[in-house]
């Protein structure tokens, strides 16, 4: 709640939410589940942060393909590599289980980021030299961490 909490989400709308995807007897069908993976990052006995992926929720056909459902870190390890490592498990488990496609993201980045430029401005602008420069490297991509 402490990332997406102050967003103004219609109250009922969380509650159902929260309601159909987190509890302690959906969590234990996810764990017990195996095509879905779990992986917590701990500090001492505490839940630091946590990933979970599994089968493709996403209209993708890819038969062997997986999605990254959740990744969450406590704000006190928001900096520390802990969002990294998860994610580096999670490549790590999506390859182990024959997936060498990668969807990054990307496209609702440039897309969205494109979407609100024609709004503001009346015209979309040229995408592809974006995603070609942001592929290359030549700019740094950073999490809100």
């Amino acid at each position: 709640m402490a990332t997406f909490g102050h967003l103004p989400y219609p109250p009922a709308d969380l509650d159902a939410y929260l309601a159909k995807n987190y509890g302690a007897d959906i969590q234990r069908a996810e764990i017990a589940d195996s095509k879905v993976r779990y992986r917590l990052a701990l500090r001492g006995g505490d839940v630091v942060g946590y990933c979970m992926m599994g089968v493709l929720s996403m209209p993708v056909d890819d038969a062997r393909g997986v999605e990254l459902h959740r990744l969450y870190v406590d704000e006190s390890v928001k900096g520390a590599g802990v969002a990294a490592a998860l994610m580096d498990d999670c490549i790590a488990w999506a390859r182990s289980q024959h997936c060498d496609i990668t969807l990054d993201g990307l496209g609702m980045l440039v897309e969205q980021a494109a979407e609100a430029f024609r709004l503001w401005h009346g015209q979309a602008p040229d995408t592809d030299p974006i995603y070609d420069e942001l592929r290359a490297g030549a700019v740094a991509l950073h999490t809100a961490e």
